[in-house]
């Protein structure tokens, strides 16, 4: 399971070196870390790739995937967000430029974890003209249906740390 996680993860981010040479889209790879807030400590490790169109000079809209590896379920458990991604850029001409972003799909049973994915954030982007590193704070919203255990949520708040292509 790890090298197939491992092969998309590179195939999102082999997309996106070519990515910015097509006019009007933008990509992101995230990779973050999150901490569970809901009394049952579901933490978990984070990558995120998603791609799409500049809608209007602040507006992104695009689509993406995600692996979400959740370690305090006992042997752990992964969870893949296919979700829509819409992002606002409060400054797009400066170095430094606020955004805020959301994420909102559904994970399909792997693993015996499947649910709504919803996850709303804010930070800061640092241009470097053609690419743009990212750091963001995160709420995450997973729910969470696992054989022999109640349905519930995976809630935790995260730090997210991308690349923009």
């Amino acid at each position: 399971m790890k090298k197939v996680v491992l092969i998309i993860a590179l195939a999102i981010m082999a997309i996106g070196v070519n990515a910015k040479d097509l006019k009007g889209t933008r990509g992101f790879v995230d990779l973050g870390y999150g901490i569970g807030i809901d009394g049952s400590a579901e933490s978990n490790i984070t990558l995120l790739g998603s791609y799409g169109w500049q809608v209007a000079e602040p507006l992104f809209a695009g689509v993406g995937l995600g692996f979400n590896y959740y370690h305090d379920f006992g042997d752990g458990h992964l969870a893949m967000p296919i979700f829509g991604h819409v992002r606002y850029d409060l400054k797009t001409s400066s170095k430094y430029s606020p955004f805020a972003d959301v994420k909102l799909g559904y994970s399909p049973k792997i693993n015996e974890i499947k649910g709504l994915y919803f996850s709303p954030g804010f930070g800061c982007r640092l241009n470097l003209s053609r690419l743009a590193f990212n750091v963001g704070l995160y709420y995450v919203l997973q729910k969470i249906e696992i054989t022999g255990m109640d349905s519930g949520n995976a809630d935790n708040i995260a730090i997210r740390l991308g690349l923009e292509f």
